[in-house]
């Protein structure tokens, strides 16, 4: 103990040289007090340079992210859209309201439409899953690109000469009834995604809209769905990029219509006589503004360099 208590001077990095009056070389003072504070500061020094490495390998140390929009002419996505809502009016069977959903290719619609009906284990809720829409504005059909894609759910009122094998309308006094009473909210629901940037991975995301169920007074409801591009640099030593495209949010425009603005439309557009009444619809549709995220995660170099100047500042 007594040998390493006589060596605590020599660590001293305070020390100052002491020039003397003889040809001798200037010898430095240092003192037990010196060397002391020399370790206590040293052992600081590692300790933070262990904990900044530590957060750096744990991706705590925030990167550097810039943002800015751009004008996209091309994408295409995979929808999961729930609906929810107290009115058991869209079950298969004494049915009141269809949800019929129409694939509108450009600005014309080709096939028939998709019944969305509820199931007995959820009957207030209608589900649309995998549904694929595009945007494609630069449309030749001389490459791979899929055509501009849209999808549009209308709420119809249930008809015998349009119903599907297995599906009837309620009894008129039932749809009467359930027409004269007030519905409040249709809920929607849209799974959404978001870049986690501790792990550089997609974490999935729900956003809710509260949309009113006034059948009396119809909404046509516009669904502008967001796209976003993130582009990340998490290189350790050199740039190594990845790129993602997700859809990151939704915004809703509504306009109030007459109960046959929808089936005019789909007759319009699918050049076939339509006519229904229509007590809501959805358009659902990609925008062509988009956000760009450029994401740098911190490099092992600048790491060094940052506990680096900190230490120097220290010695």
């Amino acid at each position: 103990m007594k040998k390493i208590l006589n060596t605590i001077d020599k660590f001293d990095i305070f020390g100052v040289p002491i020039n003397l009056l003889t040809n001798t070389k200037a010898s430095l003072y240092q003192s037990k007090l010196g060397g002391i504070v020399t370790l206590i500061i040293g052992s600081i020094s590692l300790t933070y340079f262990l904990y900044v490495i530590i957060q750096w390998i744990d991706h705590q140390i925030p990167p550097i992210v810039s943002v800015k929009q751009q004008t996209m002419s091309y994408a295409e996505f995979e929808l999961i859209i729930r609906f929810f809502g107290r009115c058991g009016s869209v079950q298969k069977r004494n049915n009141i309201i269809t949800p019929n959903l129409y694939r509108i290719q450009d600005t014309a619609i080709f096939d028939k439409p998709t019944p969305l009906f509820s199931s007995k284990d959820n009957p207030y809720k209608i589900s649309i899953s995998n549904g694929t829409i595009v945007l494609n504005h630069d449309y030749t059909g001389n490459d791979d690109r899929l055509e501009m894609t849209q999808l549009l759910l209308v709420l119809e009122g249930c008809s015998n000469l349009t119903t599907v094998s297995g599906s009837y309308c309620a009894d008129e006094k039932v749809i009467t009834e359930y027409l004269s009473k007030l519905h409040g909210f249709l809920f929607l629901n849209i799974k959404l995604n978001q870049l986690k940037y501790s792990t550089g991975e997609l974490e999935e995301i729900k956003k809710q809209y509260y949309t009113a169920l006034e059948l009396s007074r119809p909404l046509y409801s516009q669904v502008m769905l967001k796209q976003q591009e993130s582009i990340v640099d998490n290189g350790i030593l050199f740039n190594n990029y990845e790129n993602y495209y997700f859809l990151n949010n939704y915004e809703i425009i509504h306009q109030q219509v007459d109960n046959l603005f929808a089936s005019e439309v789909v007759s319009v557009m699918s050049k076939q006589f339509h006519q229904f009444k229509s007590y809501g619809c959805y358009l659902f549709r990609i925008d062509n503004i988009s956000v760009s995220e450029t994401i740098t995660c911190p490099k092992l170099g600048q790491i060094l360099a940052q506990v680096g100047s900190i230490v120097q500042i220290i010695f």
